[in-house]
This record gives structure tokens, C-alpha cells and sequence, in this order.
């Protein structure tokens, strides 16, 4: 991930590293939960057979 930044844009893997401590949170893990939110993957979205 820190190949990935460029001029303004330095911190991708820290902000990367910081969603992802958001979406294994197990406070946001319930709450989304709750919500009825259905996380999905890029696999997800580019399947043919997706629901």
C-alpha cells in the first residue's frame, strides 16, 4: 500500500489500515448488523449471478 501514493495522496496505507480497523470494530460490526446493511465484496458486484 505505500507504493500506492502519489504527490497529496501519501498516507494510503495508514488510511487503509484505519478502515479497516473501523469495519472489524465489533461495535460497527453489530451495528451494521442491526441496520440490516449487507456488506458486499468486488467479487460480489462483478458476478453475473448476483442477487
Amino acid at each position: 500500500m505505500r507504493a500506492m501514493g502519489h504527490a497529496g495522496y501519501e498516507n494510503v496505507a495508514e488510511d487503509r489500515a484505519a478502515v479497516t480497523h473501523v469495519f472489524t470494530n465489533p461495535e460497527v460490526k453489530a451495528a451494521i448488523e442491526r441496520r440490516g446493511i449487507k456488506l458486499v465484496s468486488y467479487a460480489d458486484i462483478l458476478s453475473p449471478n448476483r442477487k
